[in-house]
């Protein structure tokens, strides 16, 4: 019988073209060149300073960093990183565990829902450490620790928090809330900051 062979063939193929299909960081496994020439055409990746992936096997994915023009302040940092956190983790305590005078570090989650063509199929929480990091020239916002709770309402794919694996879509998915949330983060400082230089 020669349907079997055909059959894992078939199926082989199936499982690797699904496997290209897959989403992946802005930069992991490109050359610099490709990785700048992307990062030059698309706002969304423009602010990413760096992600880290660890060289285990499989790599998971340890840090991103996003970097924003918008000056440190000590004040400002604390109310615009404990508020949202704050109204994030209702669970957790949300409290800074370090503010100096150009450092701030506290710890996070941002939860959500997860969606597969619109339907609604679970929900996700991505807990992180976050560092802020003034400079002369503005802010790296560091996320590290990052690990990655799921659970589907049909139970097939749900764990608790635990590692991402760098080449897969749950790294999008973190890349894509930490971005969000980096943004809102940034948006509070850069207002909070003109109100204070215009007073």
């Amino acid at each position: 019988m020669k349907s079997a062979p055909v059959a894992t063939f078939v199926l082989l193929t199936l499982l690797l073209s699904g496997c290209t299909t897959l989403d992946t960081l802005p930069y992991f496994n490109r050359s610099a060149n490709e990785a700048n020439a992307s990062s030059a055409s698309s706002d969304s990746t423009k602010d990413t300073l760096g992600i880290a992936v660890s060289q285990t096997k499989p790599p998971t994915l340890e840090s991103i960093t996003f970097f924003t023009e918008t000056l440190f302040s000590k004040k400002t940092a604390k109310i615009c990183v404990q508020e949202p956190l704050a109204d994030l983790n209702e669970d957790t305590d949300a409290s800074t565990h370090y503010l100096g005078l150009d450092v701030l570090t506290t710890s996070g989650a941002v939860s959500g829902e997860s969606r597969r063509l619109g339907i609604s199929v679970g929900r996700y929480q991505i807990t992180f450490n976050l560092a802020l990091l003034g400079q002369h020239n503005g802010t790296h916002y560091g996320f590290s620790q990052l690990r990655l709770a799921k659970q589907n309402k049909l139970n097939l794919s749900s764990h608790d928090l635990r590692p991402i694996l760098a080449n897969s879509s749950d790294s999008k998915l973190v890349y894509q809330a930490l971005d969000t949330l980096f943004r809102e983060l940034d948006a509070c400082a850069a207002d909070d900051t003109a109100t204070t230089e215009s007073s």
